[in-house]
């Protein structure tokens, strides 16, 4: 696709006639005197740049050699791939690109230890899984944006939040879900969800299930880690070797498992980390 390039062609684009009643193109009929419609420079000056601003916005450049530029910009256009990060950057807006539309989950929060004493079987409880936040965003192209994927919590850690921001302009951010804790002794609670700001949706992420204790023999239900949004939680794992830990979240953003010990060995076993968060996003014209 390029423009008119003969030595007759304007240098800069004229100012088009006054519009007049609109109508339709005729080959004429010289039987009744009537003379074929007549084709005027602004009428194609304005086809010329309607197809050279799709042709620009689709991030290309004007190639005289290639006759396939449209079906590419409209291509990038309304075909754009979804990305998908799990570390953080910076993003670059490509030029024809003037929203974003997104998703993302915060990271899990880890899930609690166990360590049995005498006639005590505990189980620790499960993290919280990460929250879920979605929308689309202005954005300038040429700009950066900056992407923070939160990391996942280790043992009675929370997980860290995952943020998507065009500086100055907007954030949007989803934290990272809470660890499972010990409020006594014998009293393991499970993670609450993080909470999620600044989307066109904001959901809050899932509990971690409580453990058990008080000399409870029957411990394989519970301590499970919060499920994130594209799931992966996880039970309470089982320990049966020294330095064995709960199972990490599976999915993105979803919270570690607690850990038991109904062999009542006295060692002590680890919770299960959390799973890091994640973005996806798409460029849209």
């Amino acid at each position: 696709m390029h423009r008119i390039d003969n030595p007759s062609a304007a240098t800069a684009l004229p100012t088009p006639k006054p519009l007049g009643p609109e109508g339709f193109f005729t080959p004429g009929n010289v039987n009744v005197g009537q003379s074929a419609t007549i084709v005027e420079f602004d009428w194609l000056n304005t086809i010329q740049e309607e197809l050279m601003s799709i042709v620009l916005r689709g991030g290309l450049t004007s190639d005289k050699a290639d006759n396939t530029q449209l079906l590419k910009a409209l291509s990038n256009l309304f075909n754009s791939a979804t990305v998908q990060i799990t570390a953080s950057q910076s993003i670059l807006v490509p030029p024809w690109a003037t929203q974003i539309a997104f998703r993302m989950v915060g990271a899990g929060g880890g899930g609690a230890h166990c360590q049995t004493t005498g006639t005590n079987y505990r189980s620790g409880g499960g993290g919280g899984s990460g929250a879920y936040a979605e929308a689309q965003r202005p954005v300038t192209p040429g700009s950066l944006l900056t992407a923070v994927i939160g990391v996942g919590g280790p043992q009675e850690t929370a997980g860290t939040a995952t943020s998507l921001a065009f500086p100055g302009q907007w954030t949007v951010s989803a934290d990272g879900g809470q660890p499972s804790l010990w409020d006594a002794p014998d009293n393991s609670h499970g993670g609450i969800g993080g909470a999620a700001a600044g989307g066109d949706l904001n959901s809050y992420g899932n509990f971690g299930g409580d453990g058990q204790a008080q000399g409870e023999t029957t411990v394989s239900a519970t301590g499970y880690g919060g499920t994130g949004f594209w799931g992966g939680g996880v039970r309470a794992g089982q320990a049966s070797s020294p330095g064995q830990s709960g199972p990490p979240g599976l999915g993105p953003g979803a919270g570690g498992g607690g850990v038991y010990d109904n062999l009542n060995s006295n060692n002590y076993y680890n919770g299960g980390a959390g799973a890091n968060g994640l973005i996806q996003y798409r460029w849209l014209p």
